[in-house]
């Protein structure tokens, strides 16, 4: 769960995109999870072997406030589960046999496409499995 916040109003030189890049070291597929201000819309995407990529979007309403977001991303297995302020909601599956591997032992990082986007409260939990889920 991360707060993510747009400068508002909006320069020409203000970031029209952010969100997290999921990625493993020395690997080249990567996945990015993200909010794109400028066309309204939840992006996940990937790249995985030999190029492959599978992009999911998400139309976000004209309405939606960019100053003041509650995102939260959910990686399990090759699933990607993508919410915004507990109204919005974008899941997309990452077919790559490669890029699954990644989902099992992952880095993250944030990024923005330029000035004033900013994050805070980042917090990552581990999920239960079924092993576990009843401890």
């Amino acid at each position: 769960t991360v707060a993510c916040n747009f400068q508002s109003p909006p320069s020409p030189t203000s970031s029209k995109v952010a969100g997290f890049k999921l990625s493993q070291d020395g690997a080249p597929e990567y996945a990015t999870i993200a909010v794109d201000r400028q066309n309204k819309r939840l992006i996940a995407s990937s790249s995985g072997q030999a190029g492959y990529v599978t992009r999911a979007t998400y139309r976000l309403p004209d309405t939606m406030d960019y100053e003041d977001m509650e995102v939260k991303v959910i990686v399990e297995g090759a699933f990607i589960e993508l919410f915004v302020n507990n109204q919005y909601a974008l899941t997309a599956r990452l077919f790559d046999d490669g890029f699954r591997a990644i989902l099992t032992n992952y880095s993250i990082g944030l990024f923005a496409d330029g000035a004033g986007a900013s994050f805070e409260d980042l917090s990552i939990n581990m999920l239960r499995t079924t092993e576990t889920a009843y401890d």
